[in-house]
């Protein structure tokens, strides 16, 4: 796996995402808690937050 995905994850578990959803067809990218509660989502192809 490339370092900078391996210090991503790190980063994103730290943070208290447990799982994230990439939705190709609307550019988004949603990050869940381990509760499944909507943490934050991204829009991929600008990388700026939608929420």
């Amino acid at each position: 796996m490339c370092p900078y995905y391996v210090g991503r994850i790190k980063t994103l578990a730290g943070a208290g995402v447990f799982r994230w959803v990439t939705d190709v067809n609307h550019n988004k990218r949603s990050y869940y808690a381990i509760d499944n509660t909507l943490l934050y989502i991204e829009d991929v192809e600008n990388n700026k937050p939608l929420i």
